[in-house]
């Protein structure tokens, strides 16, 4: 039997929970928990193989079966999905997690769009999370037995291999379209495999990070220097396509709307106003947006 402390981790299949799992395991001072919906799935069956507990477990499910699951737990990780129910099932876990009697709790979240911007644009998907940030230091605050962390996620470098790939138009040209302003503040780009060295580093101190939210990039970029590496990542010249969020988020396809107004924020805030982005680089070597490309080749279509 393990003497290990237990951390458990939710979205244990996902990107940012399973980049947190493959770290914690590196480091090898906790006992793991992974948390997930599927645990007949292939990614879940190949963190058993590793000594990975597993357990079925959904954001949905009660407050009563989440709190049996963190039982036991010294800390929990929590990655919230996109839903119109992310700020409910945020603040469940949370509040689970300290009646399991958690001491350190560890959450993924983003800035606070609407509050930041008096309301002039919102981004549900950022605006839930940090509801969620706002009820887990609340509750710290009533109880200083059970510390809170944060860690911001910057724009994934991922996405320009999946959403915003390249696309060529009738002249045979490729650009990548966003609707972020050139003459706006910079791009916060990052690795979300960056994540885990980070969260395994904060649950090792819980005194030294209790309350502190740390964001991350490994690169700053441009309009022209994002497609600057694509370019040169592809071999061809790439172009980029400005389209103002006022015509973006009439696009038709899902989320047009919150995509547009998270660009138009970007631009206008920067990803992190008033964050820390000096303490990540002293916890672990950031992946910058060239280094990502080089092992994350972009393919044309």
């Amino acid at each position: 039997m393990s003497t290990k402390s237990v951390i458990s981790v939710f979205g244990s299949t996902g990107a940012q929970g399973g980049s947190v799992l493959n770290s914690l395991l590196l480091q090898g001072k906790f006992q793991l928990r992974a948390l997930t919906r599927d645990v007949d799935s292939e990614k879940a069956q190949a963190l058993k193989q590793k000594g990975v507990e597993l357990v079925k477990i959904d954001l949905s499910d009660s407050a009563e079966e989440i709190q049996k699951a963190l039982q036991g737990s010294h800390g929990v990780f929590l990655v919230t999905p996109i839903s119109p129910n992310e700020s409910e099932h945020g603040k469940k876990v949370a509040q689970a997690a300290k009646d399991a009697n958690v001491k350190h709790f560890v959450f993924s979240s983003l800035s606070h769009v609407k509050k930041i911007t008096n309301g002039r644009l919102e981004v549900p998907h950022f605006d839930s999370k940090a509801e969620v940030e706002e009820f887990a230091r609340k509750l710290s605050l009533e109880n200083p037995g059970f510390v809170s962390s944060f860690v911001y996620i910057p724009f994934y470098a991922q996405n320009l291999n999946t959403w915003f790939v390249p696309r060529k138009d009738q002249n045979g040209d490729y650009s990548i379209t966003l609707p972020l302003d050139p003459a706006g503040k910079p791009l916060e780009v990052g690795d979300v495999k960056n994540v885990g060295p980070i969260v395994a580093e904060i649950f090792t101190d819980a005194k030294k990070y209790s309350g502190v939210a740390i964001p991350f990039a490994g690169s700053v970029v441009t309009p022209s220097q994002l497609v600057e590496s694509v370019s040169k990542n592809v071999g061809q010249p790439v172009k980029y396509n400005y389209v103002p969020p006022s015509v973006y988020g009439t696009f038709p396809f899902p989320f047009a709307k919150e995509m547009a107004n998270m660009f138009q924020f970007y631009s206008e805030s920067g990803a992190f106003p008033k964050l820390d982005l000096s303490i990540a680089p002293k916890i672990t070597k950031l992946t910058t947006l060239d280094e990502y490309l080089a092992k994350n080749p972009i393919k044309l279509e």
